[in-house]
């Protein structure tokens, strides 16, 4: 392993930690990824995003230029959120966001739970073969464990058996009293850690241990 590369959403940048919060301008030397490169001893690029969902978490894995030796994890973000995908720039769709027009009128007239559901699988596994034809090493997290469907019989990808909601109930919020703290992303990396590398733990319908 040269570098631990990783993708994800603010849960992955390291949202209103202690080093960032004023204006989340980079991602946290505090956050899951940092933690997780020092136990490995590799360095690390995080290539996470604020508000990103798991489309453009698909884009950004699809046009990243990896190296051989690299080992990536991903954090899937919420499947409620979506995005349009233009030429020069990408515009979010998010439940939150209720005074843009194009969420409101996403969410009102063509959102649904089974769709979003099945659209997100087909996100990560489109990402899972990507990443296995160029031999590039890669696990997948889920931020909730609700999040996963095993009832899909054509879906190749399976998710390590930890999620961070999970985790980060456990210890104080971050800045904003609502991301994960700096202590819930630590003890998140060294589940990570345990299960992946010492466990090959995957999630396959029971309750994970923490």
């Amino acid at each position: 392993m040269d570098r631990l590369v990783t993708f994800g959403c603010s849960n992955t940048f390291g949202a209103y930690l202690d080093d960032n919060y004023h204006r989340n301008a980079f991602p946290s030397k505090y956050a899951w990824p940092n933690h997780l490169a020092d136990l490995l001893k590799v360095p690390v690029v995080n290539n996470s995003k604020m508000g990103i969902d798991n489309k453009e978490i698909l884009f950004n894995i699809l046009n990243y230029d990896f190296d051989k030796n690299d080992v990536v994890f991903v954090l899937w973000s919420y499947h409620d959120r979506h995005c349009i995908i233009k030429n020069d720039s990408i515009e979010l769709i998010g439940i939150w966001r209720r005074k843009n027009k194009l969420s409101n009128l996403y969410y009102k007239y063509l959102w649904n739970e089974y769709d979003s559901t099945f659209e997100n699988y087909l996100y990560v596994n489109l990402a899972h073969y990507h990443l296995q034809e160029q031999n590039i090493e890669h696990i997948f997290l889920s931020y909730r464990q609700n999040h996963i469907d095993l009832s899909l019989e054509w879906n190749s990808v399976k998710f390590l058996n930890i999620f961070f909601d999970d985790v980060r109930t456990k210890f104080p919020p971050a800045k904003d009293g609502l991301h994960p703290g700096m202590e819930s992303h630590k003890e998140f990396a060294k589940i990570i850690y345990d299960k992946y590398y010492k466990k090959n733990d995957f999630y396959n319908g029971s309750k994970n241990g923490l």
